[in-house]
């Protein structure tokens, strides 16, 4: 006689089979007896990989070296053109040439000392009150910024190590040393004051002589670039009259090196203002230089609210030294030692203070208009300054940051001590948390052979702090529901139920876990695959040594440091027995399920009398909850019956009163557990009579989370790479939009501030057979050239010629070309190879007997064209752009380049740099297509070299495309470990579906309400998110198949009771060690609290909230196995099938006798009616 499956037996208590033998059980019965000596094992061997990893791999002592190429993705046609082209330039025949002359023996002329820059100081000027659109130029604000530069100026080494180029257009500043020696120093030419700190001509005719006859022009042979650059720099009025009130002594302007910084004339100001507005309009030159000083709005407004200037820092190479190369590391010390000298001087000037916990760029005040002020201030003018000191600002803060580590560690520390009441469990699960990082790195690098590991990794420490310690939690809850189950009344019994739990639980949630960082080893940005790889091993890691080394841990607290403690406090201690002889022979079964154990047990109480058992419709109702009563009010030898009919035996009430649906006799509960047990579990089950199915709590819930889930997606659905520079520090933080202030609030910018490119003909591709993934900077490969280029000919010529014409004038009408030129190209940049061989030959050309010199007809080609550029390259071999325009292998031109300057900035956001990549190569296509069979003889199409300006734009692309690849291949992934683990396909599916919303609910918070960007933080991040929202999912999935009860409502209730308690422990430690990032003043850090914080909240709110309605709703019941345990039932059936049928086979032809052949009886024989023969089965 069967029992329903809605009624169960309230004497089951444990959630899964125990096994008496197999693997499992030896290993557990032999944790159990040499439990001291695996532990001493496992330390040793820890310890072991542990030293080997620091000592002979440096781990966490030294980080591999960083390059530019380590964001850089390879394969892709941007990244693979770069490569080429560098390599071409580095290897062609003309280099050793070349380092011969320039790089001559030791007897040879050094370089010039300090004729060289080296660093350059950004200093810009606004209004303190940042939305006002007055004038910046005033004398009491020129003064204020005359005041600032001065601190840089007037540094006691400044004089000693500044730029001094042998010949500076602007001329010189002049003092002497304690010895009388003279030092030199140029003057600040991109310095705004030096636009108004200038002495005049002091002729006494001060009106312009620009519009006076040739015949009396002083400077008819100047061209019109020059005489701008006269009227800017050289107080001569040779385009507009000198301004009233103008500075003639340049004893007046300067002391030494240092400016006297006299108030100026307001009547001189303001002319001198209207002139540089005017200037714009003269050329091209002058228009690029006073665009870096102005406005990008000033032609409309005539004034500018705002200013910069850029002084050079230092000079190179410095006194005592022949070169930059000479003693590097000495001189790099002492160019450091004037740099933080210069930081600490502004420090003191601006009156910052700096802290650990506070950086001195940082502003107390509060924004105006959504941008924050500056922290440095002088009269009414706001103050940003950037050198070659922001990279000491950048180590402080990292370093400030990651002290809040410690502070996450303590918090998990003493979290985990009070959740475990235990110190000791506490302290081993910190150690087992972080020596899974040096145990991953043996097998990223040893074994791996992974050689790239940089400060990204270490932040794997946050990862490992919530995975690590959510394990821990899962073994230890484990054991304590195992010390109060009578049933496990021996030590090995306890741990055979808690590692067989733990190993299955953790290992669902650790494999799903390190998939999805796995998932990210595809991603093609190098550092975030390299990063996912390693968090992979780590988790895996923490999960080896849960069932390892954690056991043994938990055992020696139960057996030696609780018998330590009891007799330090002279308490009593019992030790439990340890259970280790071995099982008889009748009860060594593989496995005891739930539901043998229920019908054992059943059975027992049917046979005397103590039950009465009747069928029932399966409907869960408020009346037909199965309830038993639990704590005292349950007798040692009380079922509690709940298998007679529920309302001809009303519900026993619990400890304090109340009914408690599915509860176990004699059930101890932690407040956590009692919780979820008599409260939040019986309200999402409820439903009104008759309606099992309507639920009305958990029909809300999924309603409500389905709807933010799918908001979620929307949003996330938003996320694009950064529209704006990556800021790396807090919106308070000066250094914060200071590469957005330069570039979108001016005209243009300084001509290093340009992106310089090149448009290559002749390579087509690159060969990478040495190249490794994990070493960007070595061997990234050799230039393919193309056999069909040949730049001999007189068709090649004109086609070279004509790009370049065109090129120069392709327009250009896109936000990411400034300067207000209008093109692709900035004038008077391009230069074009043949135009200046043409230049060249046309000096040695010998008019008077060939006549004059057509280039098409007349300029030399095949060989000859060949000898005479190597002769061009010699007479032109000072000049950096004839030696760096084409290249000669084994003495055959193998390719030319056109250098240019852009008119876009470099170093753009991505959609700038993205418009301005597809709009050149558009026009250099259409251009190259035009060209007809002209063409021919320059290959295949050319591209247009950019350096890392191109390259990024890629990296960037791929940063989206590595997350959504990931969460592509992480979802279906754990979707497969879900139904092994769970064996079913409908909580499998509920579980994807509550992750992706987690997933898609998390990153459409950081696009709406945090309104970010999908940049590099948030792609490291994101493959933390991925991580970190399948855990507490997966755990209440596995706990619902793991419970004995039969109908959802029942397996529901046990998983909450069951693991409710150990996910929101595990949510507890993650969250709180990602608070204590908020602390963090670099935003990389903050992002991440953010996401940490936001996954977590969201991972427990949807897993309680959401996956467990849907369990309670639509989830299956009955008897759940795991994958396995599916298929070794339907092979048991099988066989059980095939060995019954063999045996009703034989007993039937044994009880027919001859009749069993179906022939004809004998003569005479009775016919048998076939109704009288043996049943048979036939299935």
């Amino acid at each position: 006689e069967d029992v329903p499956c809605w009624n169960q037996p309230p004497s089951v208590t444990m959630t899964h089979a125990i096994p008496t033998s197999g693997f499992a059980y030896k290993y557990c019965q032999g944790l159990t007896r040499h439990y001291g000596k695996v532990f001493f094992l496992c330390m040793t061997i820890i310890l072991a990989i542990s030293t080997l990893c620091v000592v002979e791999y440096r781990f966490m002592v030294e980080q591999s070296e960083q390059t530019d190429y380590d964001w850089t993705v390879s394969s892709a046609v941007q990244s693979e053109q770069r490569d080429a082209l560098e390599w071409a330039r580095n290897e062609r025949d003309d280099l050793d040439r070349r380092l011969r002359r320039f790089l001559k023996d030791e007897e040879d002329e050094k370089e010039r000392e300090r004729g060289d820059t080296k660093g350059t100081a950004t200093i810009v000027y606004q209004h303190t009150q940042l939305d006002s659109v007055e004038s910046i130029f005033t004398p009491e604000n020129l003064q204020a910024m005359c005041q600032t530069e001065n601190v840089l100026l007037g540094a006691e080494d400044y004089p000693n190590k500044c730029h001094d180029p042998e010949d500076h257009p602007i001329g010189y500043t002049t003092d002497k040393d304690d010895d009388g020696k003279k030092r030199r120093c140029a003057k600040p030419m991109l310095s705004v004051l030096s636009l108004y700190y200038l002495p005049w001509s002091p002729r006494s005719n001060q009106t312009s002589i620009y519009d006076k006859t040739s015949a009396d022009y002083a400077f008819g042979a100047v061209s019109k670039a020059d005489l701008g650059f006269m009227q800017l720099y050289t107080g001569t009025p040779v385009l507009y009259d000198v301004p009233s009130d103008a500075p003639t002594d340049d004893d007046d302007i300067w002391d030494g090196h240092v400016r006297k910084c006299k108030k100026l004339s307001g009547k001189y100001v303001k002319e001198r203002t209207k002139q540089l507005v005017k200037l714009l309009d003269h050329s091209d030159d002058t228009r690029a230089i006073l665009g870096f000083f102005l406005s990008k709005d000033v032609e409309d407004t005539e004034t500018s609210e705002i200013t910069r200037s850029q002084l050079v820092v230092q000079g190179s190479p410095l006194p005592g030294f022949k070169d930059e190369k000479d003693r590097e590391d000495e001189q790099e010390d002492l160019h450091e030692a004037l740099n933080r000298e210069l930081e600490f001087i502004f420090w003191d000037f601006f009156n910052m203070t700096n802290t650990n916990m506070r950086s001195a760029y940082r502003t107390a005040a509060s924004p105006i208009n959504g941008s924050y002020p500056s922290v440095a201030s002088i009269g009414d003018v706001d103050v940003r300054f950037m050198g070659p000191w922001s990279n000491f600002e950048l180590d402080r803060m990292v370093n400030s940051d990651l002290m809040w580590v410690f502070g996450s560690v303590t918090f998990v520390l003493f979290y985990i001590s009070i959740h475990t009441f235990s110190l000791w469990l506490g302290s081993m699960a910190m150690f087992q948390i972080f020596t899974s990082l040096p145990l991953a790195y043996f097998f990223y690098r040893v074994i791996g052979q992974i050689d790239y590991f940089v400060q990204l990794h270490i932040l794997t420490i946050f990862l490992v702090l919530g995975v690590g310690a959510d394990d821990v939690f899962v073994y230890v809850d484990a054991w304590k529901q195992a010390r109060v189950d009578p049933r496990l009344d021996t030590q090995l019994k306890r741990v055979v139920y808690t590692w067989g739990h733990t190993a299955q639980s953790v290992f669902n949630t650790s494999f799903t876990t390190a998939s999805a960082f796995f998932a990210t080893a595809l991603n093609p940005v190098m550092p975030i695959s390299s990063f996912g790889i390693f968090a992979a091993l780590a988790v895996i890691m923490n999960y080896v040594l849960t069932i390892t080394l954690f056991p043994t841990v938990v055992l020696l607290w139960e057996n030696e440091w609780r018998w330590c403690w009891a007799k330090l406090c002279r308490g009593k201690f019992e030790r439990v027995p340890w259970g280790l002889e071995d099982p008889n022979p009748a009860e060594s079964q593989a496995q005891v399920s739930p539901r043998e154990l229920y019908l054992k047990d059943s059975g027992d109480r049917r046979s005397t009398g103590s039950v009465k058992t009747t069928h029932q419709s399966s409907s869960y109702t408020a009346d037909t909850i199965p309830v038993v009563p639990t704590g005292d009010s349950v007798g040692e030898g009380s079922t509690g019956s709940s298998h007679s009919n529920p309302k001809a035996a009303a519900p026993a009430p619990s400890g304090d009163g109340k009914s408690v649906p599915f509860a176990k006799p004699n059930e101890e509960l932690r407040p956590f557990e009692r919780f979820f047990r008599e409260y939040y579990a019986p309200a999402i089950n409820w439903a009104p009579e008759g309606h099992s199915r309507l639920k009305p709590l958990s029909i809300a819930l999924i309603l409500a989370f389905v709807g933010l889930g799918s908001a979620g997606v929307y949003f996330a659905t938003q996320l694009q790479p950064p529209t704006e520079q990556e800021q790396w520090f807090t919106a308070d933080h000066m250094f914060t939009g200071f590469e957005d202030l330069n570039s979108d609030r001016f005209l243009s910018g300084a001509d290093d501030e340009y992106a310089e490119m090149s448009i290559v003909f002749g390579i087509k591709g690159i060969s990478r057979d040495e190249f490794v993934r994990w070493k960007p900077g070595d061997n990234r490969g050799a230039a393919i050239f193309d056999e069909d280029f040949d730049i001999t000919t007189s068709a090649a010529h004109k086609a070279l010629k004509a790009i370049c014409k065109r090129m120069r004038e392709a327009p250009c009408d896109i936000t990411a070309c400034v300067g207000g030129f209008g093109k692709l190209v900035k004038p008077d940049s391009l230069y074009c190879l043949i135009e200046e061989f043409d230049d060249w030959f046309t000096d040695n050309w010998n008019t008077t007997v060939k006549g004059e010199y057509d280039g098409d007809k007349d300029r030399p080609t095949g060989d000859e064209f060949l000898d005479e550029l190597k002769e061009f390259a010699k007479a032109r071999g000072g000049d950096y752009e004839t030696q760096s325009s084409f290249g000669f292998f084994d003495d055959e031109l193998k390719y030319v380049e056109v250098p240019f300057t852009a008119t876009m900035l470099g170093f753009q956001p991505y959609s700038v740099t993205l418009s301005y990549y597809d709009a050149v190569h558009e026009a250099l296509n259409e251009i190259y297509e035009d060209l007809g069979k002209e063409r021919t003889k320059l290959g295949s199409e050319p591209f247009v070299y950019a350096g890392r300006h191109f390259t990024w734009v890629v990296t960037e692309k791929s940063l989206v495309d590595g997350v959504l690849t990931g969460f592509a291949i992480c979802f279906p992934v754990a979707f497969v470990v879900l139904v092994v683990a769970t064996g079913s396909p409908t909580v499998s599916a509920f579980a994807i579906l509550t992750i992706a919303l987690i997933v898609s609910t998390t990153l459409g918070f950081c696009q709406a309400i945090m309104g970010w960007a999908l940049g590099v933080a948030e792609s490291i991040s994101s493959t933390i998110v991925i991580g970190f929202s399948v855990d507490y999912v997966v755990h209440l999935g596995h706990a619902y198949r793991e419970s004995a009860e039969m109908s959802r409502e029942g397996k529901t209730s046990d998983a909450l009771t069951q693991m409710g308690i150990t996910v929101v422990a595990g949510a507890v430690t993650t969250l709180g060690s990602g608070l204590f990032m908020w602390a963090c003043q670099m935003t990389f850090f903050t992002k991440m609290a953010v996401l940490i914080c936001a996954v977590i909240t969201l991972s427990i709110a949807y897993a309680l909230l959401l996956f467990m309605p849907l369990c309670a709703v639509f989830g299956p019941e009955g008897e759940m196995k795991s994958f396995m345990g599916y298929v070794q039932h339907y092979q048991g059936l099988l066989k059980s099938r095939i060995h019954h049928g063999r045996t009703s086979s034989q007993e039937a032809s044994t009880a027919a006798g001859p009749y069993a052949n179906p022939v004809a009886p004998p003569a005479g024989a009775e016919a048998v009616p076939r109704a009288t023969l043996p049943l048979q089965h036939t299935r």
